[in-house]
């Protein structure tokens, strides 16, 4: 088990080790991954899945939504980001 805090919250690059998870599947995030991979990859019940679908990125359209995972059916739910736009900061 891992206790390098730094390493589980900053580590993008990993081999997944089904050997250690017990027959359980690791859902993560922290690696933006276009929408289009996220649902097709989802749709294989893969051991190893990640959710993040870059929400923050809103200016790019492979990127931009809230992913959530139905653990039970294995639904995959995309809400598109919603924020409004940021006032500029060059006001006369």
């Amino acid at each position: 088990m891992r206790s390098d805090l730094s390493s589980m919250l900053n580590i993008k690059k990993f081999v997944f080790d089904p050997s250690r998870l017990a027959g359980k599947r690791l859902l993560h995030g922290h690696v933006p991954t276009p929408t289009a991979q996220v649902r097709a990859k989802a749709a294989l019940h893969p051991g190893a899945l990640g959710l993040d679908t870059g929400c923050v990125y809103r200016h790019n359209p492979e990127l931009a939504h809230l992913a959530a995972l139905n653990l039970d059916t294995w639904e995959l739910a995309l809400v598109p980001n919603r924020e409004p736009p940021i006032p500029s900061a060059n006001v006369e």
